[in-house]
């Protein structure tokens, strides 16, 4: 997973979205040496929320809910 500076992120965002998108890379971007966000496909998000989804039914099957409607929650923050 690649880490850069916002200023350089920002000098090459269109190579690390198109890394993102194409390749699957994550960037870790960070202001002064601290992580401040991650730049990462839209794919491999939904995949993340979708085994969030499934990790939160399987630990808390009483509150398991229809999956489409959780993952709606999920992403709506």
């Amino acid at each position: 997973m690649k880490r850069l500076g916002i200023a350089e992120a920002r000098a090459r965002f269109g190579e690390l979205c198109r890394g993102a998108a194409v390749q699957r890379e994550r960037t870790v971007i960070t202001d002064h040496g601290t992580p401040v966000a991650v730049l990462l496909s839209p794919a491999e998000l939904a995949d993340l929320e979708d085994r969030a989804a499934l990790a939160h039914n399987r630990v808390h099957p009483e509150q398991a809910q229809d999956f489409d409607a959780f993952l709606t929650e999920l992403r709506a923050g």
